[in-house]
């Protein structure tokens, strides 16, 4: 019943152009490069590639081919398993959180688009009231104002100060209103908070009719970067790893004092090449642009995941859909607003990017909690825990377990 009540796409093309934009997002930009060049740079492509194969296209077609012959959402397609119920909820919960989060850096982009609007750009000069006496604007010498610049082949004086690049202050003492500890907590920002509020109305618009309206977004948000893309290469040679050697050349520092993974690439790194393009200001709304065509896609995706989950758990909901997406959009918008507020955004996001990395830690299918006892399965498919200490019947000696995977 639930199945024959939900909504089908309405040409299998939207379903690709959502397959494809929802696998490609902000971390395309501003997390894959950095990662490639930390590790090897080009021959950081061979196990890249050889763990896209063998690992991730299975997986993926794994979780497309279950979604698809279910038709239902995280909420009750894991109930063919009674071990593997709350899987799905937490599932709901992990795409909850990261969207109240991406949405906030979509609310960035859009701080930046509105921004690149005006006559000069404003990431580009030092001449800001949010500079510091150790701004760098690219193109200018090394000492300002008597002050000595750390770079340089020939400098090996330790009495020298740190450039900061312009976009880089821009972006961490304007746009942020960054501080140096989390407990410096402050209200959230008006402009920040109107631009969460701006991404999480649009967010609503495109996916208040599920499919039947995201599905006609994505003939514009999952096509449009890759012809942004495509410009910015025939037009500058813009690409990620150029734009960081000639920040890195211009203000002769290696590449890693420069800029870092995460938001800084595209925030600090991006902005500053396309100040130093002609017609800078049309490219830097085109990229920008592209930036939240690329996050409203994965945020659909994400967040369609919660309202599958609540609407397929509480179906006499479904009639409502509707104002249940918005309710949802609005609680979220809500929970959004810290993020808004100076000193939260920089050190929460630095924590969500690495708590995201796999544990090494985890085993299949076991689950241990600090009083050392461990969740098994047994034939009849009943939840049973043991003592990790006193079982021996699974290779447990001495308070070490060593999993037998014929038992599971």
């Amino acid at each position: 019943m639930v199945a024959e009540e939900r909504e089908v796409w309405d040409k299998p093309i939207e379903l690709l152009l959502s397959l494809i934009g929802c696998a490609v997002g902000f971390g395309n930009v501003w997390r894959y490069p950095y990662i490639a060049y930390k590790n090897g740079g080009g021959a950081f492509l061979i196990p890249y590639f050889c763990m896209y194969i063998l690992v991730g296209l299975p997986l993926y077609f794994l979780e497309l081919a279950l979604g698809q012959f279910a038709s239902i959402g995280v909420s009750k397609v894991f109930q063919l398993s009674s071990i593997w119920r709350g899987l799905g909820w937490c599932m709901a919960l992990q795409a909850f959180t990261t969207s109240i989060v991406y949405n906030m850096i979509i609310g960035w982009v859009f701080f930046y688009l509105f921004a690149s609007f005006r006559k000069k750009l404003q990431w580009t000069t030092c001449t800001n009231w949010w500079n510091t006496e150790g701004c760098r604007e690219l193109g200018k010498n090394m000492t300002l104002s008597g002050i000595q610049f750390c770079g340089g082949i020939n400098n090996i004086t330790t009495n020298c100060t740190v450039p900061k690049l312009a976009a880089a202050e821009y972006f961490e003492n304007y746009v942020l209103q960054k501080s140096d500890s989390f407990s410096n907590f402050g209200l959230p920002t008006w402009k920040l908070s109107l631009c969460l509020l701006f991404s999480w109305i649009l967010v609503f618009l495109c996916i208040r009719r599920g499919i039947k309206s995201s599905g006609k977004v994505v003939y514009v948000t999952a096509l449009f970067p890759y012809v942004v893309i495509f410009a910015l290469i025939i037009r500058a040679g813009i690409a990620i790893f150029s734009v960081m050697g000639f920040m890195a050349d211009k203000v002769h520092l290696p590449i890693s004092e420069v800029v870092d993974s995460g938001p800084g690439l595209a925030f600090i790194a991006y902005p500053e090449a396309m100040a130093h393009m002609p017609l800078s200001q049309l490219w830097a709304v085109l990229f920008f642009l592209m930036m939240i065509t690329l996050g409203l896609d994965s945020q659909f995706a994400m967040f369609d995941v919660l309202i599958s989950a609540v609407l397929d758990t509480f179906q006499y909901l479904r009639p409502h859909k509707t104002i249940v997406t918005m309710i949802l959009c609005a609680i979220t918008f809500l929970l959004g607003l810290p993020l808004c507020a100076p000193s939260t955004t920089p050190h929460y996001l630095r924590a969500l990017q690495h708590s995201t990395c796999p544990s090494r830690h985890w085993g299949p299918f076991l689950a241990e909690n600090r009083q050392g006892r461990y969740v098994m399965i047994n034939d009849q498919q009943d939840v049973e825990t043991r003592d990790l200490k006193t079982d021996k019947s699974y290779g447990i000696d001495n308070g070490t377990f060593t999993p037998r995977m014929d038992r599971f």
